[in-house]
């Protein structure tokens, strides 16, 4: 599935693939999951990955916390195009909007590319 097909995105289909970003990627702990993210030497955004938890609630709200996620990797492509690969596993029980997603990640986001920045 294409997440955004002008910008190249497709979602990581293989659970060897899946398995192997989370083996080998940073990980940045968020309040409602965790974040994976893998540099490959491709510096272009080109696979995502969207894990939501049964426990986060019935289907309708998983599939809305989805199209959420999607929405916000389309819109913030800038700040995620440094990884090649990136698995959003959300783990949240709570009410959600977009713009509370979207502050919590490019937050914690920024704050562990500083981290890396300066330990380089």
């Amino acid at each position: 599935m294409n997440i955004s097909k002008t910008l190249n995105i497709v979602t990581i289909s293989h659970k060897n693939e899946i398995k192997d970003v989370i083996a080998k990627g940073q990980r940045v702990y968020t309040k409602f999951g965790l974040l994976f993210l893998y540099r490959d030497n491709i510096e272009v955004l080109n696979k995502i990955g969207i894990l939501v938890k049964k426990q986060s609630g019935n289907a309708v709200k998983r599939n809305y916390i989805k199209r959420i996620i999607r929405q916000f990797v389309r819109n913030e492509y800038i700040l995620l195009q440094h990884y090649s690969k990136i698995i959003f596993l959300f783990n949240y029980k709570g009410k959600i909007s977009y713009n509370e997603i979207r502050d919590t990640y490019i937050n914690h986001l920024k704050k562990y590319e500083k981290i890396i920045t300066n330990s380089n």
